[in-house]
């Protein structure tokens, strides 16, 4: 018998670590109808789409590059009004696809496309079941009303979805109502507290983000619902025991990059500072595999964060460049970020005293 393995680590061992570009992510627009106030995206910054000349080649060089997976994302994707013909041509391609989308604006024309497409899968972020909540963090009025009663509509049109509920400090009491409603609706959610800095440095949007006790709360109310909660955080613990100073940080550059509306080119959507090239002038296969930025991330190992080497939390982290290069004034990845050393720590603290209490 075979351990189940995920796709990508499949892929990995099938391409024998050498980089392969498989998911590729896609701004299509950067304007957004809604405000979200957590978000990792400047608002000035969302003011345009991506040209459909520039969509299409971008598919063909995919194509030719044999990739898997699209991501197709804004700010809200629904606002581009060559989205249905976009969906159209990735079907085309047999490419599997993802959209984030809040469906604040799916109408009839997007449900006939979407429903014709069986590679096809929707993200949505929920905030609370409370409509004055998810509307405070959307700052958009009657928010809640729209995605709700968009959801049930996929729902009756068997299209896949799942639900993202970020905890921050506006939903940290009531993020589970989404949960038990979901449930109810046969949809998984996807909960966690972390919250980036924005791509330009900023910070005012992490005044939303937990505190370290407000998360130890949340884990303490998770733990009571969900019985399996510590014990797949011990998996997890226990699987990043293998890991060595001389693995990779993370996938990006090695199976996965981001394209924004204008062209460029970066590690993932919330590293927006780090330009890698850009396909208006340089195809992606040459900055895949030619970019002297992607050979910088991909010689980075564990061993460049002897900090995090030696931490004794270090099972209990997730390492990311992202939340190190947005918060850091200088955008420097390797700046590690003491709010997520706080993280780790506490959880390998919780599941101490799990493990003392007879579990």
């Amino acid at each position: 018998m075979h351990p189940e393995k995920s796709s990508q680590e499949f892929l990995e061992e099938y391409f024998k670590d050498k980089p392969q570009l498989t998911n590729l992510h896609i701004e299509i627009t950067s304007k957004c109808n809604e405000r979200c106030v957590h978000c990792y995206i400047p608002h000035e910054n969302k003011v345009s789409d991506i040209e459909a000349d520039l969509f299409y080649d971008v598919l063909e060089q995919c194509k030719n590059m044999r990739l898997l997976h699209l991501t197709l994302s804004g700010g809200e994707p629904m606002l581009h009004k060559s989205f249905c013909d976009f969906l159209r041509k990735c079907k085309e391609y047999d490419f599997s696809v993802n959209v984030l989308s809040n469906l604040t604006l799916l109408n009839d024309e997007i449900i006939k496309e979407m429903r014709t497409n069986p590679l096809l899968g929707v993200q949505v972020s929920l905030y609370s079941m409370d409509s004055n909540i998810h509307d405070e963090i959307t700052q958009m009025k009657g928010s809640f009303k729209k995605t709700k009663n968009a959801i049930l509509k996929l729902i009756e049109n068997d299209i896949p979805l799942q639900i993202s509920c970020p905890i921050m400090k506006q939903n940290k009491n009531c993020y589970d109502d989404v949960k038990n409603w979901a449930k109810k609706h046969k949809i998984h959610v996807g909960d966690d507290y972390v919250i980036i800095a924005r791509y330009n440095h900023t910070t005012q949007n992490l005044s939303n983000r937990l505190s370290i006790n407000e998360i130890r709360e949340v884990i303490n109310d998770i733990v009571v619902i969900d019985t399996s909660y510590m014990e797949q955080m011990e998996r997890e613990a226990e699987k990043k025991k293998n890991i060595t100073s001389n693995d990779f940080v993370c996938s990006v550059c090695h199976s996965s990059i981001f394209i924004a509306d204008n062209g460029n080119v970066y590690p993932c959507a919330g590293w927006q500072d780090y330009n890698i090239g850009n396909v208006k002038e340089t195809s992606l296969e040459d900055i895949w595999n030619n970019s002297e930025r992607i050979q910088y991330l991909r010689g980075l190992r564990r061993k460049d964060f002897p900090k995090c080497i030696q931490c004794p939390d270090k099972d209990f982290c997730t390492m990311c460049m992202v939340r190190n290069a947005n918060e850091d004034p200088l955008g420097d990845p390797l700046a590690v970020n003491e709010y997520f050393c706080d993280i780790a720590k506490l959880n390998r603290k919780m599941m101490l005293e799990w493990k003392e209490m007879g579990n």
